[in-house]
């Protein structure tokens, strides 16, 4: 019987490991259809569009003259235009276009990431809901002070505000309560769904007790200060309009936080021990597969605005930088050096795998 549950374990990770590939490669394609459709609207010439990288498994020759093939290392992908790694004579080179053109092209990889992500989390929370964050514990207080009951949470309640700002991240109840802190406010307005009402109610912050581990692993109290509750989450349903209301700002405010994520990793505030790479990624997500269809959803949402995000950034080898280089020949007149653009693409390209790579080996180190 052991034997059987530890079989059935095994292809139970090996289906998540498989399906995480999956949701990886699919995000990927979109990206890079993404870049084909702009490319064909705007009459570039396509060599090859892959699903990706390594040996061939499977390739096609259309009548247009383009390939398509899906390759034997599942992590990427690639749309392949004539003329944009290499001189070509052809008018409908990537080189030979003009900059609007490749701009948009440029960009059309990350947009169709976007538009394909926002579809996903609207039909998600109009047919199922959206996770919000509710009080599942008031905690004591760690002081003598008796604070009335209509100033503070209730076990039950979903937090849908606070001073204002909407609640479409977990994240963004901290951001709101340090921002309160910092400016010395003694009370927070909390618009909350109570029994179904929505209600606005004015927090007093207030010290708090919870539990803690000390170094040893011992249980021990530790003295908080906030709106004192322990948070769960709860699936809350709402109109069809509203549930795309907020499926359009939840994408873009995870949009947000990627970017402040970027941010902080440069300023030293985030370890690079936090980040990973394509393994930490299909690991991450086979975790999420195995919790059901919402969390796969969930990371599926997650992959696509970071790979919409990264690939904007200025950095070499990616969209972004490629975007900058374009607009500077537009306003320029004449392109940079391409052998120049080309190398520093080249080795942008060869440090984001060894980073990619390394992001990956320091977690098991």
């Amino acid at each position: 019987m052991n034997n059987l549950l530890s079989i059935t374990s095994i292809f139970s990770s090996v289906w998540n490991i498989v399906i995480a590939i999956l949701v990886l490669m699919f995000m990927v394609t979109v990206h890079e259809f993404g870049h084909y459709i702009a490319g064909k609207k705007l009459g570039f010439k396509i060599n090859e569009f892959s699903v990706g990288f390594g040996p061939a498994i499977f390739k096609k020759k259309v009548k247009s003259g383009e390939y398509f093939s899906l390759r034997v290392i599942p992590l990427g992908g690639y749309c392949a235009f004539e003329g944009e790694d290499e001189d070509s004579p052809s008018d409908e080179a990537f080189d030979r276009q003009k900059p609007w053109k490749r701009i948009i092209v440029l960009a059309a990889g990350a947009f169709m990431n976007i538009v394909v992500t926002i579809l996903i989390v609207i039909l998600t929370f109009a047919i199922g809901g959206q996770y919000m964050m509710n009080v599942h514990t008031v905690l004591p207080q760690a002081d003598d002070e008796v604070i009335s009951a209509e100033y503070m949470l209730q076990e039950g309640d979903v937090m849908m505000s606070i001073n204002g700002t909407e609640i479409y991240l977990g994240d963004e109840i901290s951001v709101e309560l340090a921002k309160a802190k910092e400016n010395n406010e003694s009370t927070v307005l909390v618009e909350v769904l109570r029994n179904g009402e929505r209600e606005e109610v004015t927090v007093k912050l207030r010290n708090y007790v919870t539990s803690g581990v000390d170094a040893n692993g011992e249980k021990v109290e530790v003295k908080l200060y906030g709106m004192g509750i322990l948070q769960s989450s709860e699936l809350v349903r709402f109109g069809f309009f509203e549930a795309i209301v907020r499926g359009f700002v939840y994408c873009f405010s995870m949009a947000g936080a990627v970017l402040g994520a970027f941010g902080q990793l440069i300023t030293g505030q985030i370890p690079l021990s936090q980040l990973g790479g394509p393994i930490t990624t299909i690991t991450m997500t086979a975790e999420f597969a195995a919790n059901g269809l919402r969390a796969l959803i969930e990371i599926i949402a997650m992959i696509g605005i970071n790979l919409a995000v990264f690939n904007l950034l200025p950095l070499p080898a990616l969209d972004g930088s490629k975007i900058v280089f374009t607009s500077i020949e537009w306003v320029r007149g004449k392109p940079i050096n391409r052998n120049v653009e080309t190398m520093i693409h080249f080795v942008g390209l060869i440090f984001l795998f060894a980073f990619a790579i390394f992001v990956d080996v320091i977690k098991w180190i």
